[in-house]
């Protein structure tokens, strides 16, 4: 994620097996930066490098984030003659990401004095103030299971799924490729939708976009609204190559886009790129990065009566280098990434509080000497964010991070009799609440820890959900409100780690309320809006 629009530009790739340097150069010419990285370093002192191989070893280690190879090159590159002050530069760089902070203040100083293209202020300026840093406190943190040596990208959360950006690789009929750097002629970005059962479900669109890289999609919190980044690489018009915002009409049921147009401000209006599309919680703001002039700036676009107003930057945010990848948490909150600002190096995940204007730069482990960015919470205690890490998969990798956990004391249920476990299960039982045609966690409710932990302790449990409503609507209408229900508790459930097929549900819709009542108050109502979360074993 090292060039700024990188995610959205589709490359076309070399294909070899062969282990030479003309492959790693190849390679290095095509961008594909690990790959090159690959074959230089199991030729390294097998085979003679010439003074252009070193330098693209050099350079290749650097893109990747393997500084420590670069640093040891470093001095060997340096004393070549007429090298470029690029390398003085890298050089300086890799030793602020190693921790060697008064070697790369040296080494930014001596690149000044040779070139003045890179501003090193904030780099002198972080390798003072990272030493002062502490990490942020965490439980847990790592990649998925999931990623794959293609790019795999955070998305964003909906009431029914969490979509998710994976890197897909097209051969010259427009059909995917198991294997994306061995018969792809093309790599695309492409939208894909987990729902709560672990389905997997990919995007509908007009096969006129069979070739499009789609990098960001948000969907509208109270209406069909989409909007959705399309850039294509392989287009006729050449404004079509960088990535655009175009709005449409959301099918769930189909997972498919109708009516798909340029949005009112798509980019097309004054040539420029615009994609990493985010609606805030209430549906009337939306946030975007619009590229020009070889920088990235985040912009804000408003529902005023009816029509969405003229998109204005977020001056408080963007500075002369590059901020993107704009993720709203709520209404007052939004996460961003930039280069522009002292950070760890490269983009840092920042998060800006409309209320007081306030930016927050998150501490390592969640940024890092590489590229970081798609900040999502899934709530106070744990959230996902995208990072191109050197140690990770692949290219980019979706990481999970748990900030706190409430220590609850280990149950062997072994040692309980038959008495002892049922009173023991019905403690733990739980009941989570809804409000009035409802499906949404109330704020501040979220489900037992000691649930969580006691079914943790003995891999012979399963979990039944009893999903209800009150007596308000019609049959149909209440079972699918219960079902709803019981859809966001079993999200939440495997948000928290717990396998899919562990969890059974059952939308009882009005049949059996917990309060029967005829004339009933709205406190009755409310202990019938109700999901109950038992533990059982089979």
């Amino acid at each position: 994620m090292r060039a700024t629009f990188l995610v959205f530009l589709s490359l076309f790739l070399y294909s070899s097996h062969a282990q030479t340097l003309k492959d790693a150069e190849v390679c290095f010419t095509k961008f594909e930066y690990k790959q090159a990285y690959t074959i230089y370093k199991s030729l390294y002192g097998a085979v003679n490098f010439s003074n252009d191989d070193l330098k693209r070893f050099a350079y290749s280690d650097y893109i990747i984030g393997e500084y420590q190879t670069c640093y040891e090159l470093s001095p060997k590159i340096l004393a070549l003659k007429n090298i470029e002050p690029y390398f003085t530069f890298i050089y300086a760089e890799s030793c602020m990401h190693l921790g060697k902070y008064d070697e790369a203040k040296a080494g930014f100083l001596k690149y000044h004095t040779l070139d003045k293209e890179k501003d090193i202020s904030i780099l002198l300026l972080a390798c003072n103030q990272i030493p002062t840093w502490q990490p942020m406190q965490f439980v847990s943190n790592y990649g998925f299971k999931n990623n794959t040596h293609k790019a795999d990208i955070t998305g964003a959360q909906t009431k029914n799924e969490i979509i998710e950006f994976h890197e897909t690789g097209i051969d010259s009929a427009g059909n995917p490729t198991e294997e994306i750097h061995h018969g792809s002629e093309l790599i695309l970005i492409k939208p894909y939708f987990k729902d709560l059962s672990g389905n997997i479900h990919t995007l509908n669109l007009d096969p006129i976009y069979n070739f499009a890289s789609i990098a960001s999609l948000s969907l509208h919190p109270s209406s069909d609204l989409v909007l959705i980044s399309i850039a294509e690489p392989v287009s006729d018009n050449k404004m079509k190559i960088a990535p655009h915002i175009y709005a449409g009409n959301w099918s769930q049921s189909e997972h498919a886009i109708k009516n798909l147009t340029p949005w009112a401000w798509s980019g097309f209006e004054d040539s420029t790129s615009c994609a990493h599309v985010t609606f805030n919680a209430s549906g009337n703001t939306v946030a975007f990065t619009k590229q020009k002039n070889g920088s990235s700036d985040i912009y804000i676009s408003k529902l005023e009566g009816g029509n969405w107003s003229k998109p204005a930057s977020l001056a408080d945010i963007n500075t002369a280098l590059n901020e993107m990848y704009p993720v709203f948490h709520g209404d007052t909150v939004l996460s961003f990434s930039s280069d522009g600002r002292v950070g760890y190096g490269n983009l840092d995940i920042y998060n800006y509080r409309f209320s007081d204007r306030r930016i927050e730069h998150v501490k390592a482990p969640i940024n890092s000497a590489m590229d970081n960015f798609n900040l999502l919470y899934y709530n106070k205690d744990s959230a996902e964010y995208t990072s191109n890490n050197f140690n990770g998969v692949g290219d980019d990798d979706r990481y999970f991070i748990k900030f706190r956990e409430k220590p609850v004391k280990k149950v062997n249920t072994d040692s309980l009799n038959e008495v002892a476990l049922s009173e023991k299960l019905k403690q733990i039982e739980q009941a989570i609440y809804f409000d009035y045609k409802k499906s949404d966690l109330k704020s501040g409710v979220s489900i037992k820890p000691e649930l969580i932990q006691l079914f943790n302790d003995d891999a012979r449990f399963f979990i039944r959900l009893e999903a209800h409503a009150d007596n308000r609507g019609g049959d149909s209408y209440n079972v699918g409100l219960s079902n709803e229900r019981a859809i966001t508790i079993r999200k939440e459930l495997i948000r928290l780690g717990i396998k899919a097929e562990k969890i059974s549900a059952e939308a009882k819709g009005e049949t059996s309320p917990f309060v029967k009542c005829g004339d009933c108050t709205e406190e009755m109502h409310g202990k019938n809006r109700v999901v109950v979360i038992t533990l059982f074993k089979k």
